[in-house]
């Protein structure tokens, strides 16, 4: 827990974990900082750090909604209530093109979900690259209690993809899986 004058704000870091089975190692680590402002929202932040030259970083665009992003570089967050099979997938890629589905079990019924532009910012550094995303809090599952998967697909210029979240199931990536969301977040 972190202070700022009469505000209260909650912070927590995540390391991100490389599927066993990627080929690629451009990637160093990759770190999630969570913050929660005082109004409800999230804001997410994905340091990664690794050979950049060696990365295939979409350029920033116009921030728009798009489909398959998770197709080349990009950050995700997989929200759903604690003690439910509902969730949400968020999308953000570093082009500033992002989306939002909602499911209503493990992949079944995906439809974009009505959401807020969550205002991605990045910055690079020779060998670090941030994303920073604001999940506004009318864009979060409502409860008091969030179970979180946390995530990344990270393309190589050859088209190579690593795969990296909090935690992986068992054989193939699979960012859907239950055993992925292995943050509770406490939003009481």
């Amino acid at each position: 827990m972190e202070t700022s004058g009469n505000s209260v704000t909650e912070r927590l870091s995540r390391h991100l974990r490389r599927l066993p089975a990627s080929t690629t190692r451009g990637v160093d680590s990759i770190i999630v900082d969570i913050i929660r402002n005082p109004g409800g929202a999230l804001l997410l932040t994905y340091t990664l750090r690794g050979n950049l030259a060696a990365l295939r970083i979409p350029e920033p665009q116009a921030a728009r909604r798009a489909d398959d992003l998770w197709r080349h570089t990009c950050f995700e967050a997989f929200i759903g209530i604690a003690h439910g099979d509902a969730y949400r997938e968020f999308n953000f890629s570093p082009s500033g093109s992002w989306q939002v589905y909602t499911f209503n079990a493990y992949r079944q019924g995906r439809l974009p979900q009505p959401a807020t532009d969550p205002n991605i910012v990045c910055r690079q550094e020779p060998t670090t690259f941030r994303l920073q995303a604001t999940i506004h809090s009318d864009d979060l599952p409502t409860a008091t209690v969030l179970r979180c998967g946390l995530s990344a697909v990270i393309e190589d210029h050859a088209g190579a993809i690593e795969y990296w979240a909090l935690q992986h199931p068992p054989g193939k990536p699979d960012f859907h899986h239950p055993d992925t969301f292995a943050l509770k977040l406490d939003l009481t």
